[in-house]
């Protein structure tokens, strides 16, 4: 018997025998889920649909609209109702850190195995730091990033960029201190392959973290998009965070909408919850701009591939453009960055 994604299609297609029903259901979910709905939500949200499918005889399209206004429509009733069909956005709680950095330091691990093989090295020294390293290359990305997402909230993108690069010079001067204190002190001398078994340690780490430390609720009380907080400030103050968080309007866009915000409360005399809803519903009615984001994300896998350019340029020289793992490595960063970049300007110009 199908079960998710698949019996949702089957059940539209069943309906009124027409196929592309059953596509309608299927881009529906997908909407959703890209949304960042739950993905059991949107299956139960699309099968609620089926009755009025089947009873009107009608196509979902005629119904409904488009799968994406649908979705769109159905998340917007949902906020003002006081339903939370989303999880917070960009809420990464401390036990999520510390068990993605114990898992990635896993995978460093895995990486370092084979450059190992690849630049057919006998026995190595481990030591402290050594053995610590891919944790901290795993960790320190990501302490940049959550850095980023929760200024982004209260502070301009500008500020954020900022404070984030700040955060990469701060954890870079403290790696390099550790290094040259405590790297010379050897631990063991052993072959590549404990490279497998410091990864499969880092791992069995992540699965005690994930046992051991519960996992806190979703969304504190008091955050954005809580239940509490009508007054005019708190409301604009989320409303804020909220366009923020989607990272596709400019600062001068966000202000402009929080003032007149701010004019129309005032203007109504009502409070901002009843005469826009909540700030997350209200800020789905303004239209996405794809092209600002798409720069953004442009600028930063340019800055990547820059970086890796300097990686393979240092590397090479250094080792006579000679084959070697290391070289490799900062090779294909190189190519997924410069890729990558190349692709979002590619987009960007297309949007202009």
């Amino acid at each position: 018997m199908s079960t998710g994604l698949e019996a949702v299609q089957q059940q539209f297609t069943a309906a009124r025998g027409v196929s592309t029903d059953g596509d309608w259901a299927q881009f529906a979910v997908a909407r959703l889920v890209l949304d960042g709905v739950p993905r059991q939500v949107a299956d139960e949200a699309v099968r609620e649909l089926l009755p009025t499918v089947a009873d009107s005889g009608e196509a979902p399209a005629e119904l409904f609209g488009t799968p994406a206004d649908w979705a769109a429509k159905y998340q917007r009733e949902r906020w003002e109702n006081g339903e939370n069909v989303r999880p917070a956005p960009d809420v990464t709680t401390r036990r999520d850190l510390v068990i993605v950095s114990l898992i990635g330091a896993g995978l460093i691990s895995s990486i370092q195995f084979l450059l190992t093989l690849l630049d057919k090295r006998g026995t190595e020294v481990y030591t402290p730091m050594y053995v610590l390293f891919p944790l901290l290359l795993s960790a320190a990305p990501l302490a940049v990033l959550q850095t980023f997402h929760r200024a982004r909230v209260e502070r301009s993108f500008h500020s954020a960029v900022g404070l984030a690069a700040g955060t990469v010079v701060a954890l870079a001067l403290i790696i390099a201190t550790l290094f040259l204190t405590f790297g010379d002190s050897p631990a063991f001398e052993a072959g590549g392959l404990w490279h497998l078994v410091l990864g499969g340690a880092w791992w069995a780490a992540a699965w005690i973290v994930g046992k051991v430390w519960p996992q806190p609720d979703a969304r504190p009380a008091g955050e954005p998009g809580s239940a509490v907080g009508d007054d005019q400030a708190v409301w604009c103050d989320e409303l804020a965070a909220t366009l923020r968080r989607r990272d596709d309007m400019t600062d001068a866009r966000v202000a402009q909408i929080i003032a007149e915000s701010r004019d129309h409360i005032a203007q109504s005399g009502r409070s901002a919850r009843e005469e826009f809803g909540s700030p997350e519903s209200y800020a789905d009615r303004f239209e996405r701009a794809e092209r600002v984001r798409s720069r953004r994300l442009a600028w930063f896998w340019a800055v990547l591939a820059a970086l890796a350019t300097g990686l393979v340029l240092t590397h090479g020289i250094a080792g006579d453009w000679q084959w070697s793992g290391r070289l490799l490595t900062a090779g294909v960063l190189l190519l997924l960055s410069g890729s990558t970049a190349a692709f979002w300007l590619q987009r960007l110009l297309r949007q202009a």
